[in-house]
């Protein structure tokens, strides 16, 4: 073979290489986002101890709506670490106000998991450049029934309310997340050590 002719060679396979490379690349990573959406809860509880197990659905205030942090991809793992930053809901539990929010001092916070990217054409049209993972949370809740009231009591979990759901975007409106840890202990503020409740389950609905 000729230099000129073994130049080509060369000159075409690296050619093939670098269109190669371009097919090959990663989707861009998908960046840190906000979102705020109204959220109706169905929860179940069991107060107190030993009664019959209620179901008590909850509903945000749609002037403080509830707000999940989403971080910056990560590539590799194909995942996105997540905070619930805001999140107040009421309700009525034996005919008494029940305020529900996140546990001030224990974070709560989620992963999604086996992230798919959105294909160009569905990035123009608004759909971001996510279209599908499994998202899951780590819920640490804090609730008040009868706020101000002379019968107010102040209760919490410590074990993890666990809820999922399979999402299709950093903005999943009508994503419906169940828990899936069974029931969980519901402890007094004020007296750590004591039981007075048992959440038995948690469905999440986040509305479009």
């Amino acid at each position: 073979m000729t230099s000129k002719k073994l130049a080509l060679s060369m000159a075409t396979i690296t050619m093939g290489a670098a269109v190669v490379t371009l097919w090959a690349q990663s989707p861009k990573r998908i960046p840190t986002s906000d979102c705020s959406l109204d959220v109706d809860s169905t929860v179940v509880i069991q107060l107190p101890q030993g009664s019959n197990q209620q179901s008590i659905e909850l509903k945000s205030d749609p002037a403080q709506k509830p707000t999940v942090r989403t971080d910056a991809e990560n590539v590799t793992g194909k995942s996105m670490k997540t905070t619930f930053v805001s999140l107040t809901q009421e309700g009525t539990l034996n005919g008494k106000k029940l305020i529900s929010g996140l546990h001030s001092n224990i974070p709560t916070t989620g992963l999604v998991t086996n992230v798919v990217h959105a294909l160009d054409e569905e990035a123009k049209q608004g759909k971001g450049v996510m279209k599908g993972g499994r998202h899951h949370f780590d819920m640490y809740m804090q609730y008040t029934l009868d706020p101000g009231g002379p019968g107010e009591m102040k209760f919490y979990n410590k074990k993890p309310i666990r809820v999922e759901a399979t999402i299709d975007s950093t903005r999943p409106s009508g994503a419906v997340y169940k828990s899936s840890a069974g029931s969980v202990p519901l402890f007094d503020l004020n007296s750590p050590n004591r039981q007075v409740a048992t959440l038995i389950s948690m469905e999440n609905r986040l509305q479009r």
